[in-house]
């Protein structure tokens, strides 16, 4: 999902498109990014506020749940000690939810309640929010607020300051941007969905759906297609490397990045370059020897890099085992083995990795400072369980886990 920022009162703009709902303006995704007003305070502005989007409608299209059956859970959430982890669609909806029960409730009037005795009485229904609903509120709001600072504005993209401060922003975004198109094109693989943000499929491969690095390539130059700013960003592919490699027995040439990117003021020179690689780790050398490879690329190459990993499915052991080997890469090469594949040392840099798991609608972020002795090539190994059939990341360490409800389910449509 492609998102740039404006100064509009919906100033989101996505390239998926999931029409319907009662409420909002009927462009679900992009009426549940609608900007909250923190200075609202009045309980009628917030419940106007949270009428902006269907959360029912939303909840079935995209979470592919319902939220009149999950809305007490994320009540229990909101006031016990999970509330601080709640993310902005979480809160969204749960404000949806306690608008639309406050309109059927808070009508005055009595109904009949029978005690454990049998006994009955008529108990008086509010005519309106107390002192108590209103805090209440006003603190959702709040938390709303700033759950939407926190999850979009690393989405407000400017890529004039990719390789400054910003540029963790950026990549993350990107990825994030392709996790979606991912899982959505799977759905509509598979059937699960009648559409999708892009008309991308997985193709058969001997009776099943192939899951490679083609797909992830391509959606993500769609990404960077819709997110950049003419004049600011461009791209290329099978890019040849500025160094030359000793990778098979033909010599010493030039190897190849999947995907490079390049500031317009210098269009020569790659500002990051980008690794596409799908499955997990197997007992097959060639394998780990491929992944060897290209992250000896990432480390020699002068700029950034980026390793965006895709699975079709994992379990406990398949995320701590990938990392793993990304790890034994990084500490051999990155303490004297690049020399295995080229006559060069180890440039300063920062590398990303991101991993996205299709079945389980999950993905992890992390990235690294390499110093020129080597410090730092390093990840963190995530601690993973299966409960219930679904991968839970324990112990994730530095990984950034992005889980599909706040994120990469947004392509979902029913």
């Amino acid at each position: 999902m492609a998102v740039t920022f404006g100064s509009g009162e919906r100033d989101v703009e996505t390239s998926v498109t999931i029409l319907g709902g009662e409420f909002g303006s009927g462009d679900t995704l992009r009426d549940m990014w609608t900007r909250p007003d923190p200075d609202c305070v009045e309980v009628h502005e917030i419940f106007d506020y949270a009428l902006t989007v269907d959360g029912y409608f939303y909840a079935q299209a995209v979470l592919h749940s319902d939220l009149r059956k999950d809305a007490p859970r994320l009540l229990r959430k909101w006031r016990g000690p999970g509330r601080a982890a709640m993310r902005f669609v979480e809160l969204r909806l749960l404000l949806f939810w306690r608008q639309r029960a406050a309109h059927h409730l808070w009508q005055g009037g009595s109904v009949r309640k029978r005690s454990a005795d049998g006994s009955e009485e008529w108990v008086p229904l509010k005519s309106g929010p107390d002192e108590d609903d209103a805090r209440d509120l006003r603190e959702l709001n709040q938390a709303i607020c700033a759950a939407w600072q926190q999850e979009r504005p690393d989405k407000e993209i400017r890529v004039r300051e990719l390789g400054g401060v910003e540029q963790d922003e950026f990549i993350a975004a990107i990825c994030e941007d392709v996790d979606v198109m991912l899982m959505a094109s799977h759905d509509l693989s598979h059937g699960r969905v009648a559409s999708a943000g892009s008309r991308l499929l997985f193709p058969m491969k001997r009776g099943a759906r192939r899951v490679s690095e083609q797909e992830v390539r391509f959606l993500f130059a769609h990404a960077i297609e819709a997110v950049a700013e003419p004049g600011e960003l461009y791209y290329a592919v099978e890019v040849p490397t500025e160094k030359k490699y000793h990778f098979s027995s033909d010599g010493v040439r030039s190897a190849s990045t999947d995907l490079s990117l390049y500031r317009a003021s210098d269009l020569d020179h790659p500002c990051l370059n980008v690794e596409f690689k799908a499955k997990g780790r197997s007992a097959n050398r060639l394998v780990d020897r491929v992944v060897r490879k290209d992250i000896a690329k990432l480390l020699a190459e002068p700029c950034d890099g980026l390793w965006y990993h895709l699975l079709k499915n994992a379990n406990s052991a398949t995320v701590r085992s990938l990392v793993e080997l990304f790890n034994e890469a990084l500490v051999e090469l990155a303490g004297g083995r690049l020399a295995d594949f080229i006559s060069a040392s180890v440039q300063a840099k920062r590398i990303t990795f991101h991993i996205c798991v299709l079945e389980q609608r999950l993905s992890l972020h992390c990235a690294i400072d390499v110093a020129p002795d080597g410090s730092g090539a390093v990840l963190t190994v995530p601690t993973c369980s299966v409960q219930q059939g679904a991968l839970s990341i324990d112990e994730a360490g530095a990984w950034r886990v992005q889980r599909a409800a706040a994120a990469a389910a947004e392509a979902r449509r029913p």
